[in-house]
């Protein structure tokens, strides 16, 4: 059996169903498609007495039959950031085990799409695309989300924003280049969308002690000093009464 288990977003969250499969399985984690908090780690050590393997992306994608064979003839759990299937990664490993006759349980966990959108105050039934603005490179500097944006406001919905994961520093893209990132779409563009006055939420480390979130102007954004952990921002549309006073009253947004 290949167990596929999500970690939440902090050691305070992780189902019990993950803890299960931890203790009766060979446990492995990934930790390159998102963040997984040292408190999640601490906790499964102490609940199981069991320290995960950690495995690279090499491992889980160019030797993903090599790694999946292990379910063959014992039970492997691999743990994950948020909530598992949420990365095309782990779509593939499970059918590749589907593939080769191996049977898969998928454990659901917090997700930063669920609890960024909740801790925003903001209509889930109001978001767009999701899209994600990612670490530029050399000649590789794609701005193509921006098409995501334009649609979601031409139809008068959120955008969810996140922000390209660094595991070597478990930390998102630095707000400062993510900000440059979107302005230097908006000049490709040229569609209006993104100012400087352009009124944005950001947050940080949602779900663990000490999380951040602030509403600015895109332009003043920038300047935040955010630390480690991971970074998404959201791009309102046109705010409803009971949004507007939610941001007001619960946030002091």
């Amino acid at each position: 059996m290949l167990y596929l288990a999500g970690l939440g977003l902090s050691g305070r969250d992780i189902p019990i169903g993950s803890l299960d499969a931890i203790a009766r399985a060979e446990p492995y984690i990934e930790r390159y498609t998102s963040f997984v908090p040292a408190t999640a780690l601490g906790l499964v050590r102490e609940r199981t007495g069991k320290v995960p393997i950690e495995l690279s992306r090499k491992d889980l994608e160019d030797d993903v039959g090599m790694f999946v064979s292990k379910a063959k003839n014992a039970d492997i759990v691999l743990l994950t950031g948020g909530d598992p299937m949420t990365a095309t990664t782990h779509k593939i490993i499970i059918n590749e085990a589907l593939d080769r006759g191996i049977d898969t349980a998928v454990i659901h966990a917090a997700s930063i799409f669920t609890a960024a959108i909740g801790e925003s105050g903001l209509d889930f039934y109001r978001f767009g695309q999701i899209t994600t603005v990612p670490r530029w490179s050399g000649h590789y500097k794609p701005v193509s989300f921006y098409e995501k944006l334009a649609a979601n406001a031409t139809a008068g919905l959120h955008s969810l924003v996140l922000l390209d994961y660094f595991p070597e520093n478990e930390s998102s893209l630095p707000i400062r280049d993510t900000v440059a990132t979107l302005f230097a779409a908006e000049a490709h563009y040229g569609a209006g969308l993104l100012r400087g006055d352009t009124s944005v939420i950001v947050m940080h480390n949602i779900g663990l002690a000490g999380c951040t979130v602030k509403r600015l102007a895109l332009g003043d954004a920038s300047g935040l000093e955010l630390g480690s952990g991971p970074t998404s921002i959201i791009i309102p549309a046109k705010l409803s009464d009971i949004e507007e006073e939610t941001l007001a009253r619960r946030l002091g947004l």
